[in-house]
């Protein structure tokens, strides 16, 4: 009889470990490091917020941030997270941010043909934290620049010669250089 009872308990145990193994799961949300403001600095998410920057069209970054809603709806993200995503807030965010690109990008651009920055910081106000870095870059620069036009004075030529040669050879060497890590 106790080889009966053991046989029968160990059938009963073989059909509920069966059931739980084989019963459907509940839909659980997808556990995620990736954070609402990791969603923001996407590359496509900051393009488009770049551009509806320059275009001056909140609607572009509005359709994107609602394609953002979404993925992160998928993803499991917490409500208020959500709420966030699909808020004004987030918007601003994306602007503000999308800002201080255009900001690192005109310095680079500023670096690389010799012009001034002064415009790009009453431009983009929202970079003013990196006001300093891009003043110590330019003004390395400008040193750079000079050393050249001596450098170029010292072969005989002018100060106006020098200026131009050194324009052109600065101009022929950061024309396709990779800058995009100046400010970093």
């Amino acid at each position: 009889m106790n080889r009966f009872i053991i046989a029968g308990l160990a059938f009963v145990s073989l059909v509920v470990v069966l059931l739980l193994f084989l019963a459907p799961k509940a839909p659980t949300p997808a556990h995620t490091s990736i954070s609402k403001f990791d969603l923001l600095h996407a590359t496509d998410v900051m393009s488009i917020a770049i551009t509806g920057v320059e275009q001056q069209n909140n609607d572009m970054i509005k359709d994107k941030l609602n394609d953002v809603v979404r993925v992160a709806e998928e993803m499991g993200l917490a409500s208020d997270d959500l709420d966030y995503l699909a808020s004004d807030q987030a918007l601003n965010y994306l602007r503000f941010h999308a800002k201080r690109r255009l900001f690192d990008e005109a310095v680079v651009n500023s670096y690389r043909n010799l012009t001034s920055i002064s415009p790009h910081k009453a431009r983009y106000p929202e970079a003013k934290d990196r006001f300093a870095k891009a003043d110590e870059i330019i003004a390395q620069r400008n040193r750079l620049f000079s050393e050249l036009v001596a450098t170029l004075k010292s072969e005989g030529m002018d100060q106006q010669q020098a200026e131009q040669g050194a324009k052109a050879l600065w101009l022929e060497r950061f024309a396709q250089a990779d800058l995009g890590q100046l400010l970093e």
